[in-house]
């Protein structure tokens, strides 16, 4: 049977056919469902030819069950079809599959519905949490367990080589972890994977048969590889790139063996499925980078043989000033040739077909199995010669030429700087000189005319009378309800009896800072959902949340965007002192369970904030200020109680509250002796309920000083209300917008309507121009198109006249002949400006 394993040099494939072949990854993550299944052929080809030989493929479970037990793998989510065209691309594959893959999925590609099912223990062996992705895991084994390259059969190689379970997984408890991923890889073994598997953690936590990788490391890779093989030294160290890496660098990961993996792809989301500013991301352009990925791939089994120290001794990089790289090498072991030395670059290498460069009429001299020979570099523009040289035929060409190497099968092309085909070298050594073809390009697309733009406004969302809104037994996520679209309502209505002004508690939300409407009038959010209603009466609250793009990692990955909790009434704490205070020492042996994204780095000198205040018999609630909420959720903030680091920032992982039970709330300190009172022996001390200490742990954020402390003096008994949005069932109401009008905020929920024809369905561009804040589903013919968070896009402008540019890709499925409709939903009222292409 053939297998695929691994040891401290490199990943080994042993087929049936080509016996036991090792070889490095050079990886580009690639999002298939960010793109129309259409254009995978051409990007999988464009990384191939770039010399990529891996495709790492995140696999969002959110997209994949976007409700639950609902799968999709069609369309643009057919991974079987992705695999098998990767294969057909002579790529392999590995396949992230969570349950949380990161990237620039919001939450980590997480469902929104989760929470609502497996509570708030998320990632963690919860039974709840794993009868869920176990249920996911089941139906999506199925897509791809055959073409696992151990099930080879017929007349070629399964292209998937190995399998990627979670990311940042940050854990402060070695149990928690170990009980976690047991669980994952026992259920992924027995659901039919064989392959290795991988996790991108960064070294927090690894687990037995698991490699891990190091992600986001982008300096220094000797040092963060040595490291990494001290941790984890029977197997290949591996780095998850970041998307700004250079070629010298990239260059330095093959002369320091490790596999590693760059973003290259670009992306779309056509959904509310993005972290907050990734929602559209352009493909990079790979030039620069050609020496590096061609050379690391193309000699990846050669060097996969060596040890670091072997490949250091035996590879030179040299760096260019211009930012290029080139590669020397002597006494290696090539196509069973000794390749003894050469005064050329080496650039690409397949089977014994060898590629170096030099200087225009320069010579170059390589001796192979003790046989030199002197090579001539041709002129600019000539055409290269292979030679013969014992066992090897080489190709010199000039550097200029080497720097646009790209794969062709089992032979190479270069290309400049515009992609023009320049060489061809074919596996026999034939070499092809080209023309840049003179073909004109194709016409730029024309913009197509669009219809009268008519609006329906409705402010009844707002006042909470919309016939949309429906019982609710208490608020929920999003994703309970079903909500996928960017923006939701919920409504509760209360009696308030008594004239004394009272404050209350909303629920937690995100975005709930965007409109609070009391009573008809919008209100002040007060920065944490805390509201004052004077009068005594029937009084209705609606909150506007949006699914505005939770981070791909940080502490909120996985919890669920929406409302939670109770409608409570507070009363505030006198005697609430504030002082800044040295930050807390961080020592994972006391943190005592799961921290989502804590750095135990502390800054020396670093100064932070402590409240204390009485004892309490009842709850207390922190209201803290949306930004800083914000950077607490992304990054490694918190609160200590008491000593004890709060394991979570709020309920649901909710970002703008965070409850401190009555029970925690009043500790028992020595009781303070009187002057000149001796103190008693340890075991007949007396305690007595002492102040609480509140400390904000890291670093705290310039609005963390508004953070507000209250008592919670009970729930609210309220009737809830939700209301989803959705295209107008009428628009017998619509009036026609001037387009003088388009683009003014309203601060009023408002759809748009327009329209396009086509003479019969096509694949389309649509481009949309958005005020730098503003916020907007998108839709064409019913299917979204794009949901814009207000973060995304390209910028221009600054202040009130900033804009950001977002383009989607329209799939001829999609549109239809005839007339074409064009939707758009904006909360407040603002209609961005629209091009199809």
């Amino acid at each position: 049977m053939p297998s695929v394993s691994y040891d401290s040099l490199s990943f080994f494939h042993d087929g049936a056919r080509s016996g036991v072949r090792r070889f490095a990854i050079v990886g580009a993550a690639f999002d298939p469902a960010l793109m129309t299944a259409d254009g995978w052929a051409g990007e999988l080809a464009r990384l191939r030819h770039a010399g990529f030989n891996t495709v790492v493929a995140r696999v969002p479970w959110a997209l994949h069950e976007p409700t639950p037990d609902r799968f999709d793998f069609a369309g643009d989510r057919d991974l079987r079809r992705f695999v098998h065209e990767a294969g057909s691309a002579g790529l392999k594959v590995i396949l992230r599959i969570g349950p949380c893959v990161g990237g620039t999925f919001a939450g980590g590609g997480m469902p929104g519905w989760i929470g609502g099912f497996a509570g708030d223990r998320l990632r963690e062996s919860s039974p709840a949490f794993m009868q869920r992705v176990t249920s996911f895991w089941r139906r999506l084994t199925r897509e791809f367990v055959d073409l696992q390259a151990t099930r080879n059969g017929g007349s070629a190689e399964r292209p998937i080589v190995a399998i990627g379970l979670e990311d940042h997984w940050h854990s402060l408890d070695a149990e928690v972890g170990a009980a976690y991923f047991g669980e994952l890889v026992r259920f992924v073994r027995e659901f039919g994977v064989e392959v290795p598997l991988i996790s991108a953690n960064n070294c927090w936590y690894m687990h037995e048969g698991v490699v891990d990788t190091w992600c986001r490391e982008s300096d220094r890779p000797a040092e963060r590889m040595a490291e990494l093989r001290q941790v984890q030294p029977d197997a290949p160290p591996m780095g998850i790139l970041s998307w700004d890496e250079d070629a010298q660098r990239l260059a330095s990961r093959a002369i320091v063996r490790s596999d590693f993996v760059l973003e290259a792809s670009g992306g779309r989301h056509r959904g509310a499925t993005s972290a907050r500013g990734f929602a559209e991301r352009p493909p990079r352009d790979l030039f620069d980078l050609r020496r590096a990925l061609v050379f690391a791939s193309s000699f990846g089994e050669v060097l996969a043989k060596l040890s670091a120290d072997e490949v250091a001794a035996r590879v030179e990089m040299r760096a260019r000033g211009d930012g290029g790289v080139d590669f020397f090498g002597r006494n290696l072991a090539l196509n069973g040739a000794r390749f003894e030395r050469c005064t050329g670059s080496l650039v690409a290498l397949s089977g014994d077909l060898l590629v170096v460069a030099g200087k225009p009429r320069g010579k170059i001299e390589i001796t192979v199995d003790g046989s030199t020979a002197t090579l001539t570099v041709p002129v600019e523009g000539g055409t290269p010669k292979c030679v013969s040289v014992r066992r090897l035929r080489v190709v010199a060409v000039p550097f200029s030429l080497a720097d646009g190497v790209g794969i062709a099968g089992d032979g190479f092309e270069f290309v400049d700087r515009e992609g023009n085909l320049v060489v061809a070298i074919d596996a026999a050594g034939g070499v092809r000189r080209l023309k840049p073809d003179a073909a004109a390009k194709a016409p730029p697309r024309r913009a197509r005319r669009l219809g009268e733009t008519t609006a329906l406004v409705e402010r009844a969302s707002l006042d909470g009378t919309h016939a949309r809104f429906a019982w609710i037994a208490a608020p929920a996520s999003l994703g309970a309800f079903g909500v996928v679209a960017q923006t939701a309502y919920y409504r509760a209505r209360f009696k308030q009896t008594g004239k004394a002004k009272r404050l209350y508690a909303l629920p937690s939300a995100r975005a709930l800072d965007a409109t609070l409407v009391i009573d008809g009038a919008r209100h002040a959010n007060g920065g944490a959902g805390v509201v004052e209603i004077a009068s005594s009466g029937a009084h209705t609250i609606v909150m506007e949340v949006a699914s505005d793009g939770l981070p791909a990692i940080g502490r909120a990955v996985g919890a669920p965007t929406g409302v939670f909790g109770p409608l409570v009434e507070l009363a505030p704490i006198k005697g609430v002192k504030r002082d800044a205070v040295p930050q807390p020492p961080r020592d994972a042996t006391v943190v005592g369970r799961f921290i989502w994204g804590l750095d135990l780095v502390d800054e020396v000198g670093a100064k932070t904030m402590r409240w204390t205040f009485a004892p309490q018999k009842q709850d207390v609630v922190v209201c803290i200020p949306p930004r800083a909420a914000d950077a607490m959720v992304a990054g490694d903030h918190g609160f200590r109680l008491n000593g004890e680091l709060l394991p979570c920032i709020g309920p649901a992982g909710s970002a703008s509250f965070v409850v401190l039970p009555a029970a925690k709330l009043a500790p028992m300190r020595p009781k303070q002796l009187k002057k000149g009172e001796k103190p008693p022996k340890a075991r007949n001390a007396v305690l007595e309920p002492g102040d609480n200490e509140l400390v904000y742990d890291g670093v705290p954020h310039a609005d963390a000083k508004d953070i507000r402390i209250f008592a919670v003096k009970g729930a609210i008994a309220a009737d809830w209300a939700f209301a989803r949005v959705d295209p107008p069932a009428s628009w017998a109401a619509a009036t026609s917008v001037a387009k003088t009008a388009l683009g003014r905020k309203t601060g009023v929920p408002t759809w748009f309507r327009t329209d396009f024809h086509l003479e019969a369905p096509c694949a389309l561009s649509l481009r949309a121009t958005f005020a730098g804040d503003a916020r907007a589903t998108v839709m064409v013919n019913g299917a979204s198109a794009l949901v814009h968070e207000g973060a995304s896009g390209v910028a221009s402008g600054k202040g009130a006249a900033r804009k950001l540019v977002r383009t989607a890709d329209v799939p001829a499925s999609t549109t239809r002949t005839g007339v074409n409709e064009i939707l758009v939903f904006s909360p407040d009222g603002r209609m961005p400006e629209l091009t199809v292409l």
